[in-house]
């Protein structure tokens, strides 16, 4: 979110494929990962996302467990990062998200948070909850933290500046967050609520135009993404994005207001764009097939 531009030289997963690290990772994984957990909301926190965009029974209707579809969804907030300061209401916008997804039945869902949310964990946490899923199924990531730019090393970016996200402690490249995705199998619903987030994504499908110089870096495993996505950006990769305290981003405060009007993924989009201010202007793309934009809120 808004703070001045941020230029590191740091390259977190530099020279090394997703899959080393993440077999890395995931060999850990019998040690005990703090915030790295299924979410349970407190009363509190369910009650103050049911005043801000549903009702008791707006919640009911749209419960999603049991119909044959997992949904699983990884929520990271950073509010307090010690390298780049404070972004009002990141942490807000995730705790949000999970407890409105513990409310709809999600089958499971991860939150990192603050000095939890560091790099190694939020790409633990992401493959983790990528196994067994099909097709047919919903993986919803929900990024809130700072953003920035940094000057592109591997020679793919036609600006010269690859975009990151503010893990706790250190930027993740777009070119790794486009590694992790390629390996979700499913429907993907991707909210990026920081400055600079425009194509944090970096389409998988963007492979081919820089793939030569990838497997000369030896940086690319898995060149198709089989999935679908829905990315909705806070705004252009070359502008910032606001939030404050009370209510945190203003896209991700947006988002969860416009919810009960939404009769669909693309009409959530259109009330979206139609509702946030000039001063910001969100990036929606999609990817991959087929395009589940017709589907209601979380199908």
């Amino acid at each position: 979110m808004k703070n001045p531009a941020i230029h590191s030289s740091l390259h977190p997963l530099s020279g090394c494929t997703l899959s080393r690290i993440t077999a890395a990772l995931l060999a850990a994984l019998t040690l005990t990962i703090t915030g790295c957990k299924n979410f349970n909301p407190s009363a509190e926190q369910i009650t103050a996302v049911g005043n801000l965009a549903l009702s008791a029974a707006q919640i009911a209707s749209m419960y999603r467990q049991n119909d044959g579809v997992k949904r699983v969804s990884l929520c990271v907030g950073i509010y307090s990062n010690s390298m780049y300061g404070y972004c009002d209401g990141a942490d807000l916008d995730a705790t949000r998200d999970a407890a409105l997804f513990h409310q709809l039945g999600f089958d499971r869902g991860i939150t990192l948070l603050n000095g939890d949310a560091t790099r190694a964990k939020i790409v633990t946490a992401g493959t983790a909850l990528c196994s067994g899923l099909k097709s047919n199924d919903l993986f919803v990531i929900s990024l809130s933290s700072h953003g920035g730019q940094t000057p592109d090393l591997s020679g793919d970016e036609t600006t010269g500046y690859d975009q990151y996200f503010s893990a706790a402690d250190g930027p993740i490249l777009d070119d790794d967050i486009a590694r992790l995705i390629a390996y979700i199998p499913c429907r993907i619903l991707f909210k990026v609520d920081t400055c600079h987030s425009g194509s944090m994504y970096r389409s998988p499908h963007n492979y081919a135009a820089a793939i030569k110089n990838r497997i000369r870096n030896a940086r690319l495993e898995k060149e198709v993404f089989t999935g679908s996505m829905l990315f909705i950006a806070g705004c252009a990769e070359n502008t910032v994005s606001y939030g404050n305290k009370q209510t945190g981003g203003q896209l991700s405060y947006t988002m969860h207001t416009l919810i009960p009007k939404a009769s669909s993924y693309d009409h959530w989009c259109t009330l979206i764009q139609a509702n946030m201010p000039p001063t910001q202007i969100p990036v929606i793309t999609k990817i991959g097939s087929p395009d589940f934009g017709h589907q209601p809120l979380f199908y």
